[in-house]
């Protein structure tokens, strides 16, 4: 945040104390930006100290993914159908209904607003496609995605729950409605 005149100026007090001819002011002031440089120093040393961390703990949440295609944790006997940008799986764990599905993007995002575009609308794709498909058996279907624990990198995934006409109908009140 100092200008060159600023530094210049900085020199000369530091030349004048070297050669003995400089004030007890001067020294103080040149021992004062000796004491702020390392102070920031230290800053700047925690902060990397901080950063590295926190990449540590990504890498170490993201190795151990369990919806990263790439990743051995990955159960594949849950894939139903694969796209580019995306993959359509039933849930590891209880279903919801008998028709429950997820629809996951490829890459590792922890929420559906941090997606790319190309991604959003593949998903989208899919949405359409089970939608469809629901209402083709007269049925209607609500996807919501769980957005919690941010700060430790989920994957995120829409849930795909397929339910009755007359529940999808009254869906709206207790959803927000996302297009």
């Amino acid at each position: 945040m100092n200008t060159g005149d600023d530094e210049n100026a900085l020199f000369l007090k530091m030349a004048k104390f070297r050669s003995g001819r400089g004030s007890d002011e001067e020294e103080a002031a040149f021992a004062d930006a000796a004491r702020v440089a390392e102070a920031d120093g230290k800053k700047q040393h925690r902060e990397k100290q901080q950063v590295e961390q926190e990449a540590r703990h990504r890498r170490k949440r993201l190795d151990g993914c369990g919806w990263c295609v790439d990743n051995p944790h990955f159960n594949r006997k849950l894939l139903v159908a694969m796209g580019e940008k995306c993959f359509l799986c039933v849930p590891a764990d209880e279903s919801l209904t008998q028709l429950h599905c997820l629809l996951v993007p490829i890459e590792h995002s922890p929420c559906g607003t941090q997606l790319d575009e190309d991604v959003w609308e593949e998903m989208h794709k899919f949405r359409r496609a089970l939608t469809n498909l629901a209402a083709d058996r007269g049925e209607d279907v609500i996807f919501f995605e769980q957005a919690r624990a941010l700060r430790n990198h989920p994957h995120m995934n829409f849930n795909c729950v397929v339910v009755d006409k007359e529940v999808g109908d009254t869906a709206p009140i207790y959803f927000k409605v996302r297009s």
